[in-house]
């Protein structure tokens, strides 16, 4: 147990790399979500559920 008027203890927080790990994922996550958008605007409905004309 922590006796009393024992102080702070600070903790150190590298936010360069919290930062750029939270950057990345946030790329990532955009990717995963335009890219196969933007596929499937090319591909007809009707292709999409391979039904014939």
């Amino acid at each position: 147990m922590m006796e009393r008027g024992s102080g702070w203890i600070g903790v150190a927080v590298p936010w360069a790399a919290v930062g750029t790990v939270l950057g990345s994922a946030a790329v990532i996550a955009v990717a995963a979500a335009v890219l196969p958008a933007a596929r499937a605007l090319r591909v007809r409905p009707v292709e999409a559920v391979g039904a014939r004309e």
